[in-house]
């Protein structure tokens, strides 16, 4: 079916022409590490621009926008690149938020983190049982 993937095979040039199994490792592997550098930019982008909230909020519409972008075969990679900037926006400044709703010397402070972190590895766990008992 990746023959109706929009923008495929300017990809396929812009890797040299690789194709199958390689070709795959490479869109993930790119995927994988701008999901892992774009919120050094989303931190930024809060900070000097738009503020925490407004690129939280950002952040989420993109990854809507992306993981609907998903239902449609051709949108592939423009729904790959939207949860890239939508990862980017909100991963980096979420944690500050969390930080944010207590003060600094405030002992619950310590313990809405230790939940935050908690609901992430709950949820990393948990999300891959729930999706393939919902797949079958």
């Amino acid at each position: 079916h990746a023959g109706g993937v929009v923008g495929l095979e300017a990809l396929r040039g812009w890797y040299g022409g690789i194709d199958g199994q390689p070709f795959a490792s490479k869109i993930f592997g790119d995927y994988t590490s701008l999901v892992y550098l774009t919120p050094i930019l989303g931190g930024l982008i809060a900070d000097r621009w738009l503020g925490r909230r407004t690129t939280l909020i950002l952040g989420g519409l993109f990854m809507a926008a992306g993981h609907f972008l998903m239902a449609f075969e051709g949108a592939f990679l423009f729904a790959l690149l939207a949860l890239i900037v939508g990862v980017g926006l909100f991963k980096g400044n979420i944690a500050s938020q969390v930080g944010e709703l207590y003060a600094p010397n405030d002992l619950r402070r310590a313990m809405a983190f230790q939940i935050f972190y908690i609901a992430i590895n709950v949820s990393v766990i948990a999300a891959p049982l729930i999706s393939g008992t919902l797949g079958e």
